[in-house]
This record gives C-alpha cells, structure tokens and sequence, in this order.
C-alpha cells in the first residue's frame, strides 16, 4: 500500500512539473531585448539620389509597444559630400514589427567616400542597443562608389604607341599607318547601371575601334572593362592587360600585348 501511495505522489510531481513547464514554454516574450544592425553590405554604388536602406532587427523582444531609434549617420572619409545628410536622425519601428531598415541618402560627385551608421538608443527603455561583449553589431562602416557618367561623355584625343620591351616603343599605328585618331564616347543605350559607354571614330578621322565597341567603368575602382578585346586600326586585336581611369584628368588608359610586342593607349577628354 504504501508502495502504491508513493508511486501516485510521484505521478502527481511529474504532471505538476510537466505542467508548470508547458505554461512556461507558452509564456509570451517580454517587451524587452536589444537592437542590433544586421546589414551585410559593406559596399554600394550611389548614383544621384540612390537612398540605401542599412537592415536593423531586434535580438529578442516582440516590440509590443513600438519604439523609436536614435542612429547617427557620419561620412568618415573621402571628399565632402553636399548633401550628404549627415548627424543624429531617428527611425520608427511600428508596432509589433522586428525588422526595420533605416534609410540613408547617398549623393554623388564622382568620387568613393565612406559613411558610418551607428544605432545610439530606443525609446523603449527595456531595449539596449547591442550587448556590452559586442557580440552584436551597433556600427556599420560602408564604402560608396560615386560615379557619373555624363562626365565622361565627349571627345577624346588618343596617345597611342607601342611601349617597352617591344622593339617598336615610342612609335605608334599612327605614324605607321599614316593615320589619324579621334574618339566620340557616348553613353550605351542599352546599359541601365549608368556605368558603360559605347567608343566611336570621330567623322573626319581614321578608324581606330571597330563599331559598338563598348567600355564599362567599375565604380568602386578605378578600372575600366571592354565588351572584347578591341581590335585597333583595323590591325590586330589587342590582348589587355590592364586598364585605369582617373576621373579628375579624364582619361582612360590601357596596356595590352599585340603581334608587335607590348603597347599602350590614353584617351584623353578634349
């Protein structure tokens, strides 16, 4: 009997265990937690008027009462950015919502800069912003690659000439060929990004670029990459090595190998 008494208590501790722990398992999440930046990009194009959105999220809480952020938005390097808006700025994160992206405005002016986004507090009080080990992410440095292609539209003179070790260095398909260069660079109708242009013979001049030859610049890098490699003079085509271009001297510059050895050429806005 008294082994049946006991084996009933035991039963009625583990139900009432069991029961306490699912009542647990159900109890809601309290309106507190921490706020932290999950953005992952560390790198964006910024034609005139893009506005990124740098991704938040909450660690814990279920935003039962909403909350405002306090963030601040620095540019950290580069040139100065006007219009850039920059200080303390605030995000609302509605009600019930654990995602939120806080915008940023980005201007262009040719030029790479960085921009740092750091979240400073919630109005919500039971909210911190990350965790004191750091383990949470409270700032985001990012790099913007300004760029604007109506600066490179125009004409363009062209220092062509075959360059060390080639035997040939110092002289050029010019003086070979008893011919002269010109380029017109117009912006490619058929490229949405904004970043490449089409390279056409200037009326009156030789023929350097066979037709729709076509240039890409990298934004957040100062290289250049064509749809081929060009043939030039109606010659040969040449194998490129390298490319570069400097947006302050307006000129695209390129170095390739070809039959006759090494060679190199500049376009340089007139």
């Amino acid at each position: 009997m008294k082994k049946i008494f006991l084996l009933l208590f035991v039963s009625a501790f583990i139900l009432s265990c069991n029961e306490e722990n699912a009542n647990f398992d159900r109890a809601p999440l309290s309106d507190s937690g921490w706020v932290e930046i999950t953005e992952i990009e560390d790198q964006y194009q910024a034609p005139f008027g893009f506005k990124a959105n740098i991704d938040i999220a909450l660690g814990v809480g279920n935003n039962e009462a909403g909350q405002v952020i306090t963030y601040s938005v620095e540019q950290t390097s580069g040139l100065p950015q006007q219009g850039l808006t920059t200080g303390t700025l605030t995000y609302t994160m509605p009600i019930g919502e654990v995602f939120g992206k806080i915008p940023v405005d980005f201007v262009d002016n040719g030029s790479a800069y960085e921009v740092e986004v750091t979240l400073l507090s919630s109005s919500n009080p039971n909210y911190t912003v990350g965790l004191s080990d750091n383990t949470k992410k409270v700032t985001h440095t990012f790099k913007v690659c300004g760029f604007i292609l109506d600066g490179w539209i125009g004409t363009y003179s062209i220092d062509e000439q075959f360059i060390a070790p080639s035997q040939f260095a110092g002289l050029g398909l010019g003086g070979f060929f008893r011919e002269s260069y010109q380029i017109e660079i117009t912006a490619d109708p058929n490229d949405a990004s904004g970043t490449s242009v089409v390279l056409s013979n200037s009326p009156g001049f030789d023929t350097y670029f066979d037709p729709n030859t076509i240039v890409t610049f990298n934004p957040c890098s100062p290289v250049v990459s064509f749809n081929a490699n060009p043939r030039l003079a109606f010659w040969q085509t040449l194998t490129i090595e390298s490319t570069s271009y400097d947006f302050a001297a307006g000129t695209i510059t390129v170095i390739g190998d070809t039959p006759a050895g090494a060679y190199r050429f500049i376009l340089t806005k007139m």
